[in-house]
């Protein structure tokens, strides 16, 4: 399987912050919670990944979905929602 690979710049030095590698399909949605500790990766393997956002360690992993299209935190940063191909939207 390929590595996919996100990266987190650091802004004002265009440094690296944190790598999040994983033996995966593509990755087809990011999001950052609202305090910043902690990201979300939907795929199209079928899993959700949740990663420290500091550290890039992988926290946990969810299988339940098809192809995950989209993920969402809400914005207290509880709850989190995810779209996919087999036409569900869970939380």
């Amino acid at each position: 399987m390929p590595v996919v690979t996100s990266r987190s710049l650091e802004c004002t030095t265009d440094e690296l912050r944190a790598r999040y590698d994983r033996a995966a399909d593509r990755v087809r949605s990011v999001t950052l919670s609202g305090y910043s500790c902690t990201l979300a990766s939907g795929s199209s393997d079928k899993t959700i990944k949740l990663w420290e956002a500091a550290t890039g360690n992988l926290l946990q992993t969810l299988e339940s979905h098809s192809y995950v299209w989209s993920v969402a935190f809400s914005s207290d940063s509880r709850t989190l929602a995810s779209g996919s191909w087999d036409k569900t939207v869970k939380l």
